[in-house]
């Protein structure tokens, strides 16, 4: 159990140690010493809360001994049990200071939420679920967190002896929480029923989907689990509804480009193609150009797999594979019913391409996104899809390809001079100062929060069309855009390197992504 010998920097921790009536045991501590293991076992909003400390481990008597400020109130010892896997000793103290800067410095470095804050409902339920069992206060947890961290997607992976929690933020997966395997079916059954999952199907993969609303927003959490050797994994995608998103003029398109790209959205058909790799911000993309449009004055429709973002004064419409409703199907139908605007969610087969470019033909504004590398790619793509030339030549205005890049924390941001090799890849002669993140308590300690776009934009213009008639392929195509003024992706990273709002290793990380 704790022991009054153990030291921190040196110092005794515990001045005394005394019994009330109920033996009750009280210490008074002077300085702190907390085991890490311990301390990643109880998540730190749950520590701030309850205001208690979790102090060391015993592996062999599965123990936890906890400092916590007398009277605990408001969660019991099965509770904490539930969580950490442990049986809990408490030893109190009388004035909760002793506890609280230890928390801040020592345990995971996330902000304070009250629970009372967050409801949780199931997908299409009006009523909110109440708090009331340890499986539904430890998935709130991870939901607040996730949110917390601005993360875009939740990863829950389980180990023989534990499980974890990981989230994807900036484009990076970073570890969260540790919980011992106890709690581990509860969890993944609390998700699975708020996503309307069947709980006893654990050998397929199965897909589902709830909403989640915190400090007034709403979100939606696209579910999908994966069966393992040591259980289901499952991984969350988290969207934000009716998100207000940035403006055209945000999202860092150099001054070329938007001109450019704004012109696109001036023509009255044709189709615009975003392209990238998957999570490189494409349907972000997509939906920021559509706001630039008049959407009062216009029908504008989309279909998508899933909605993303709920929109104004748009119709909206689900692909639904299980009924056959999918793309190609989906935008035959919206041609019927008078669209001016039709924004197609992704081109995946050869049908969807030739649908999509016969309507931006005959008329209509056509947008959508495609999985390629770089914009000259795109044309090679739709002809693998059987797709005419003289039909891209004829139907496709312009190409947008992006990636995404992290933005150096402002809050640890600092500059240097850069090195030799630096500037010759930057290509510049004189430039005396790069800048970079020291790494901080806001930016998790990584020198980056958020993430900023990187583009290159192709506009279709007569040469285009004459190389694409005559199949002269991507890397034709995209000698002639360079010569021709087309600001690539890697210029268009080089620009924001510069600026100082992002690294040059930033730009290595992408760079290897165009090659």
């Amino acid at each position: 159990m704790f022991s009054a010998k153990s030291e921190f920097k040196g110092n005794s921790i515990i001045r005394s140690i005394s019994k009330n009536k109920s033996n009750e045991i009280f210490i008074n501590v002077s300085k702190i010493k907390i085991d890490p293991e311990a301390a990643m076992l109880l998540p730190k909003y749950f520590c701030k809360k309850y205001t208690m400390l979790p102090m060391k481990i015993d592996n062999h008597k599965k123990t936890m001994d906890i400092l916590v400020k007398y009277p605990l109130v408001d969660i019991s010892k099965e509770d904490i049990k539930f969580i950490c896997g442990y049986d809990p000793a408490f030893f109190y103290v009388k004035e909760s200071k002793e506890i609280e800067d230890y928390i801040d410095d020592f345990l995971s470095e996330t902000e304070y939420k009250l629970l009372s804050d967050i409801k949780v409902e199931s997908y299409g339920e009006n009523s909110s679920i109440e708090l009331d069992s340890p499986a539904i206060k430890l998935v709130n947890t991870i939901f607040h967190e996730a949110i917390n961290l601005k993360a875009s997607d939740i990863h829950i992976e389980p180990f023989k002896k534990f499980y974890k929690v990981r989230f994807r933020i900036d484009g990076v997966i970073r570890e969260g929480f540790r919980f011992n395997k106890s709690s581990y079916n509860s969890v993944i059954s609390r998700i699975k029923v708020l996503s309307k999952i069947d709980i006893s199907e654990k050998r397929l993969p199965l897909d589902g989907r709830l909403s989640f609303k915190s400090n007034n927003k709403s979100w939606d959490f696209r579910v999908s689990t994966m069966p393992t050797i040591n259980g289901e994994k499952i991984v969350i995608r988290i969207f934000q509804d009716e998100a207000n998103g940035e403006s055209i003029n945000e999202i860092g398109l150099l001054n070329d480009n938007l001109n450019i790209v704004k012109k696109f959205l001036n023509s009255k058909n044709g189709i615009i193609i975003v392209a990238g790799p998957t999570g490189s911000g494409k349907s972000t993309t997509l939906y920021t150009l559509i706001r630039q449009l008049d959407l009062s004055g216009q029908n504008i429709v989309t279909i998508e797999d899933p909605v993303e973002q709920n929109m104004e004064d748009i119709i909206q419409i689900n692909v639904n594979q299980t009924i056959g409703f999918d793309f190609a199907s989906g935008l035959r139908s919206i041609l019927r019913q008078d669209p001016d605007v039709i924004m197609v969610g992704e081109i995946r087969d050869g049908e969807t391409a030739n649908i999509a470019m016969k309507a931006a033909i005959t008329g209509h504004m056509v947008l959508s996104t495609i999985h390629t590398f770089d914009c000259a790619s795109v044309i090679d793509r739709l002809l693998d899809m059987n797709v005419e030339p003289y039909m891209i030549a004829s139907g496709l205005a312009g190409i947008i390809s992006q990636r995404l890049v992290r933005r150096i924390c402002n809050i640890c941001k600092e500059e240097y001079t850069p090195r030799d090799f630096e500037v010759n890849i930057l290509g510049i002669e004189k430039i005396n100062k790069l800048s970079r993140g020291l790494g901080c308590k806001a930016c998790g300690y990584t020198g980056y929060d958020g993430r900023i776009g990187i583009f290159e934009v192709m506009e279709i213009k007569d040469k285009h069309k004459e190389a694409i008639l005559l199949k002269r392929g991507s890397s034709f195509i995209r000698g002639l855009s360079i010569e021709k003024g087309m600001t690539t992706l890697e210029n268009s990273c080089k620009n924001l390197v510069i600026k100082g709002i992002t690294t040059i290793e930033e730009m290595f990380n992408t760079c290897n992504l165009i090659k």
